[in-house]
């Protein structure tokens, strides 16, 4: 993301009360430790770094915009009001996830199978949020684990059990017994 839009959106997250994270290639930095930032901090075992969020120089290749379930209402409201230069995907029901609109997670894959010589009928990915329906779709076996949001499930080719159930092993597992490699 390019740093003014990256900074807009934090002070309009701010007027909202919504928790914001800003991600940079070595770094995640909050303003402060509230309850949803506490909660992904136990989650990722990652302890941030508070900082000034208005500050920071080094543009984000993310910003996690969290709030306690039950306040989704506010990330509605902040998505649809992004400036130009962001796009936004809910990655769980209280994370938006905000970030430059040339960049998602179906290019990415995309562009290291053609660097590993892969087509994209090649490449298998696994998935359980908004933010991988596009990658999902865009490979030749989209996963989804049993704990995905149902439209998740709608765009794989198949669902392995959830995530609490070990749902990527399991997954790969079939893909070898099928041989699918």
């Amino acid at each position: 993301m390019e740093l003014e839009p990256a900074r807009w959106v934090v002070r309009r997250a701010r007027e909202l009360h919504i928790s914001v994270g800003w991600w940079d290639l070595e770094h995640w930095s909050v303003a402060e430790l509230d309850g949803p930032v506490t909660r992904e901090a136990a989650i990722i075992e990652v302890e941030p770094r508070i900082e000034d969020l208005d500050w920071l120089s080094v543009p984000p290749f993310k910003l996690q915009c969290m709030v306690p379930l039950g306040a989704i209402e506010q990330l509605r409201t902040l998505r649809a009001t992004l400036p130009a230069g962001c796009a936004a995907q809910f990655s769980n029901p209280n994370y938006l996830e905000v970030f430059s609109p040339s960049t998602d997670k179906a290019q990415a894959v995309l562009e290291l199978g053609a660097i590993l010589g892969c087509s994209a009928g090649e490449i298998a990915a696994i998935g359980d949020g908004e933010n991988d329906i596009a990658m999902l779709r865009a490979v030749g076996l989209g996963v989804a684990v049993g704990n995905a949001r149902p439209a998740v499930i709608e765009a794989a080719t198949w669902v392995t059990v959830s995530n609490d159930e070990d749902g990527v092993a399991v997954a790969l597992e079939r893909m070898r017994r099928e041989d699918l490699f």
